[in-house]
C-alpha cells in the first residue's frame, strides 16, 4: 500500500495564463501554495476529530471506536498526525504519509488473508467547501499583487 496524496498543479493552461500576466507571481507561488497546504492540513486535522469526510458526511463508526466509546481513526493519532503538505515549484502535494492511509481513504480488504473489510472513510479530498476557501486564498494573493 502507499500513502494517500492529492496534488494541486498551477501549471494548467487556464491558471498559468492568468498568473503569467502577474509579474510578481513568479516570485511568490510557493508562499501561496504553502498557505493553501496549511489550510488543507488544518481542515483534515479538524475533520479527523469530527469523524467527517471532506464533504461533511460522517464516517462509519469503527468497531473499535464503538466498543471503547472512542473516535474512529484516532485511537493512537498516528494517522491524523501524518497529515502533511509540500510545495514543489508550482505544485502543492497534500496528504497522509502513513502507508495504511490508502485503505481507509478508499476502503477494501485488509489484514492477514485479506479477511477484514475496511469501509471507505474518505480523509483527503477537495469538495466545494474546500475549493471555496482555496479560491479566497488565491484571490487575496492576486489582489495583493495589484496594490490599489
Amino acid at each position: 500500500m502507499s500513502a494517500t496524496f492529492i496534488e494541486i498543479n498551477l501549471s494548467g493552461d487556464d491558471v498559468l495564463s492568468v498568473f503569467n500576466q502577474v509579474g510578481t507571481f513568479s516570485q511568490q507561488p510557493a508562499a501561496m501554495l504553502d498557505e493553501i497546504g496549511s489550510y488543507l492540513d488544518s481542515d483534515v486535522a479538524k475533520r479527523f476529530y469530527e469523524g467527517k469526510a471532506p464533504d461533511g458526511s460522517k464516517w462509519l463508526v469503527s468497531q473499535r471506536a464503538e466498543a471503547e466509546n472512542g473516535k474512529t481513526l484516532v485511537d493512537t493519532s498516528i494517522l491524523s498526525k501524518s497529515v502533511t503538505h509540500e510545495v514543489r515549484a508550482q505544485n502543492l502535494v497534500h496528504g497522509l504519509t502513513e502507508k495504511y492511509a490508502a485503505i481507509h481513504q478508499f476502503g477494501g480488504k485488509a489484514g492477514r488473508g485479506k479477511r477484514v473489510t475496511i469501509p471507505k472513510r474518505e480523509i483527503i479530498g477537495i469538495t466545494p467547501v474546500q475549493q471555496s476557501r482555496i479560491d479566497k486564498i488565491c484571490l487575496r494573493w492576486v489582489e495583493s499583487w495589484f496594490p490599489k
